[in-house]
Order: C-alpha cells, then structure tokens, then sequence
C-alpha cells in the first residue's frame, strides 16, 4: 500500500512508522521507523497530517477472538487523539470500514471516525456504513492499485514459483471454513488437473496470524480421499514485488483477503473468493489491466 500511496504524496515529504518490514521499505528509498508511541508523537507534532493508508483498521468479526479485535480498535482510537494532541490532522485514506458485529466495536470504530480531520473509503459497503452514522465520505480507489499497474505495466514478469503450476489459496484468518477451503481447493485441481497448492498467508499481525487456518486447511486435505499433491506456504514479509509474482504465476486464486482478490483479478487470474464481507465482492468487479 505504502508503494502505492508514494505516488500521490512527494517522497521527501513522507515519514513512515509501521509495526513490520520497515527495513524494506527503507530499501525501496523510505524514510521508514519502526513505530512506537513516543516516535509516533514526536512525528505528529512537526507533522502537516498523520494519514493512515489503506487496510481494514476498523473490523470485528464475532467467529474470530475478541481481546485482539477490540485491542486494534481501541489502537487507531488512540493513536488518532494523540495525533489530535499533537496538533496535527489525522486521516484516513482508502480504509475499509466493518463489518463491525458487536455493539462495543461499532462505538469505538464510530468515534474513532467522528475525531478523524478527513476520512476517505475504498468500497461501497464501508461508505454505506458511515452513511449510517450520518458522515459523507468520497470512495477513492484502493492506495495498492496506482503500484499494481506499475507492475503489470514493466516489459516482462517471472513466477516466483516456476516448478510446476499451482492453485494460490489466500485464506483470512478473522474468518476461515475450513471444510469450504478444502472443497474450493479439491475442486480446483479437478479443474485444472494442478496437483500444487500455494498457500498465500499473513505473517502474525496485532489481529492475528493465516497460519493456523493453513495449517487446518492443509490437514483437512491431508485426510481427503484424492490423489497425492503437493503444497508450500508463502508468507509475505513485505516484498510487494514476490508477492505479486506469487499472485501472477498461479494458474486460479482462491482468496479472502482483499488486496490478494483486487490483484488477482487486476491480473487476469480466475478468482474464487470467499465472500465474508460486500467489499470482497467489489473487490471482485476490478476489471483486469491491460
């Protein structure tokens, strides 16, 4: 996202604090720190604007534990007053907003909201969701696209995994049926006569890690009555570029997340997604690039 969102903001003008893989983006020429409380202050009072970029910030799915959900929430609540503290402008740029099934979590992620200076939303549910609280907001296009078509758009691309083809399974661990992953997966290989799974998993973020649903999704296939194949997990660190070359070799996709459905389809790839929210499927309505 942040290789996206770099198109719309000069370089030199951009501070970026992020939890994970700042060391790549400090190789890709950003002026990039690992965040804490006290830099992220320090940052906001000599800053124009404190924007948050892109990314579901503002979700809590009940099947999913909620001590790690309402931490998030309560996060972006904080770190909104403390950038008000600061005397700088908080923003929301191209954010997902909900699904938010519990009555606390709607609270939190309303007024997390209101405090913002501007808010500015990637899809059509979360705008419906903030029409509701009676706040207009534009939709914008999602911050990965603009670096998405800079990569389709180069002479050439290679798999990350040229071996032999295989199905991408990108699962979401805030909401995972494993026996669905299983069905959708088997089902691929009959297709396509692939005998290769990719998994495609998050690494372990404030919400949660894609391992363990892999792991489920890899066991419930293990004990299924079909012919022998094979399978690897990629974990992405962060490297935009093997992410995407991942994402462009497969033969079809089968995905959650969001941004794996939106390049996918940006790519050409046949999707099968699975629709846990609206956005998913206007993630599904991205035209491909030519």
């Amino acid at each position: 996202m942040f290789l996206g969102f770099q198109t719309q903001i000069e370089r030199g003008r951009m501070r970026v604090l992020c939890q994970q893989n700042f060391e790549k983006l400090r190789s890709r020429g950003f002026d990039a720190e690992k965040f804490s409380i006290g830099r992220f202050f320090r940052l906001a009072r000599n800053s124009e604007r404190v924007i948050v970029p892109g990314g579901t910030h503002l979700q809590f799915l009940r099947g999913s534990a909620y001590l790690p959900q309402y931490r998030v929430l309560a996060g972006w609540m904080f770190l909104t007053l403390i950038a008000r503290a600061a005397r700088s402008r908080p923003q929301m740029v191209s954010v997902g907003v909900g699904p938010l099934e519990t009555l606390p979590a709607r609270i939190i992620a309303h007024a997390t909201c209101r405090i913002q200076n501007c808010i500015s939303v990637r899809d059509q549910a979360s705008r419906r969701l903030l029409s509701g609280w009676r706040m207009r907001v534009p939709i914008v296009e999602d911050v990965a696209l603009p670096y998405i078509r800079l990569w389709h758009g180069r002479s050439s691309h290679s798999s990350a995994e040229e071996c032999s083809p295989y199905i991408l399974a990108a699962p979401a661990f805030a909401r995972c049926d494993v026996q669905w992953w299983a069905d959708r997966i088997v089902n691929s290989f009959k297709a396509t006569d692939v005998r290769r799974v990719v998994f495609f998993a998050s690494g372990q973020q404030s919400g949660g890690s894609d391992s363990a649903s892999v792991r489920a999704i890899s066991s419930r296939l293990r004990t299924a009555d079909m012919d022998p194949f094979n399978e690897c997990t990629y974990i992405y660190s962060g490297d935009v570029d093997h992410a995407l070359s991942v994402i462009n070799g497969a033969t079809a996709v089968i995905a959650a997340r969001y941004h794996v459905v939106l390049a996918s389809r940006a790519l050409g790839k046949p999707v099968i997604p699975d629709v846990y929210h609206p956005k998913v499927i206007e993630a599904m309505e991205m035209e491909p690039l030519h």
